[in-house]
């Protein structure tokens, strides 16, 4: 499946909404600030948590938490969680390796892993595929020392906040479930297109904050959406009950699947092939809970993960109209709108000139190419037409 340059817009619209309520909390300097298409700035606080209009009637403690845990037990939202011996690392690497090769082909090319954890995948690339590999975490692990190999260079850094690979660039870029806990995913994101080669192409799978198993504690806890109803502390007394250390619900940001879209458009990625993976609605859950799930689209609920490969396109598009005729058809298109719109105000200079700069964007000239594009093949086949309707002359 391809997603065109002109598709993303409507793609997000198709989506979930995004509404970041009064006081949410934003993201830092390093992330897009103000009124973006979707105001797609991920929101770093996680919102409406534990809400209850109605208080007093349902209180979300640690009673309710145990009460649909008990009866969520038999029908847990992941039945079987994976092992975490080496040999499942290993098949898991392997299985993973495979789909990369059919999907975007590995072999001989120079790969950056983001979020590598033990190195498995970035070891089997190493020495199963010929790639020349970096695998980048922020968290120094054992097992790198035992799987060091040659073509293989293991780094600890938190690569969103500044890197060492200046003067380096890759073929693919890989990261399997570690977007989500990115505090800076824009900031990452266009670090990633800086170090891709023109044309690269990138493999991300992320969870979603909103999907049912988000809270990334599944073993224990067995019904979904357990991070969108109860609080943090709710979680912390529930471990301590077990008599395990107090865990909370894993950081996740929040951003929904339709942000991504849109930060992959403003930073120049092409997607050319997603898949998302979706549950159904537990219809018995959501109305049970629909004061506090049916803030949040029934979309973002049952989407769990998506799988995107971002093609890097190369800056064949200038920022700026490529000739003086296209200034002045710009600036005609400009002139004559305002005059069909007589009940508006004067545009002063500002105004014209931003909206000279929305016509001049690669966007509007994509769409301007493919209308002018679409009108000479129907005045072709008109004449065409025509042609064959006229009688031949004597």
């Amino acid at each position: 499946m391809r997603i065109g340059f002109d598709y993303l817009p409507a793609r997000i619209k198709a989506l979930s909404p995004c509404h970041i309520p009064p006081g949410a909390a934003c993201q830092r300097h390093s992330e897009p600030q103000g009124d973006l298409t979707m105001t797609a700035v991920a929101e770093q606080q996680t919102i409406g948590r534990n809400f209850n209009p109605q208080p007093g009637i349902r209180q979300f403690n640690l009673e309710l938490f145990q009460q649909l845990n008990k009866e969520y037990k038999d029908k847990p939202i992941i039945a079987a969680p994976r092992l975490k011996a080496d040999s499942s690392r290993f098949d898991a690497a392997r299985c993973w390796a495979e789909k990369l090769e059919r999907r975007i082909g590995m072999r001989g090319q120079r790969v950056l892993e983001i979020g590598c954890g033990h190195g498995y995948l970035s070891h089997v690339l190493a020495t199963e595929y010929g790639c020349e590999v970096v695998g980048v975490d922020i968290e120094v692990r054992s097992a790198w020392q035992d799987l060091d190999c040659e073509n293989l260079r293991y780094v600890n850094a938190d690569i969103s906040e500044g890197h060492d690979f200046a003067h380096e660039s890759f073929d693919r870029i890989v990261s399997l479930v570690v977007w989500e806990h990115v505090q800076h995913p824009y900031t990452l994101l266009q670090t990633c297109r800086d170090l891709l080669v023109d044309g690269g192409k990138f493999y991300l799978r992320a969870n979603l904050h909103r999907g049912a198993t988000a809270s990334h504690r599944y073993r224990e806890v067995f019904f979904p959406w357990s991070h969108l109803l109860f609080d943090d502390s709710v979680f912390y007394e529930f471990y301590e009950q077990m008599g395990q250390e107090p865990l909370g619900p894993a950081w996740v940001n929040t951003l929904t699947y339709a942000q991504y879209l849109h930060y992959f458009e403003m930073l120049g990625f092409s997607v050319i092939w997603e898949h998302l993976t979706q549950r159904p609605l537990d219809e018995n859950l959501y109305d049970r809970f629909d004061d506090v799930l049916s803030r949040y689209p029934k979309f973002d609920l049952t989407t769990e993960f998506f799988d995107v490969i971002l093609n890097k396109r190369p800056p064949t598009e200038p920022d700026t109209p490529t000739s003086t005729k296209e200034i002045k058809h710009n600036d005609a298109f400009l002139r004559a709108t305002a005059e069909r719109l007589p009940m508006s105000r004067p545009m002063d200079e500002t105004t014209a000139q931003e909206v000279l700069d929305l016509l001049n964007s690669p966007f509007y000239r994509a769409v301007g190419k493919t209308y002018r594009l679409l009108r000479h093949v129907a005045h072709t086949l008109r004449g065409s037409k025509l042609s064959a309707n006229t009688p031949p002359k004597h």
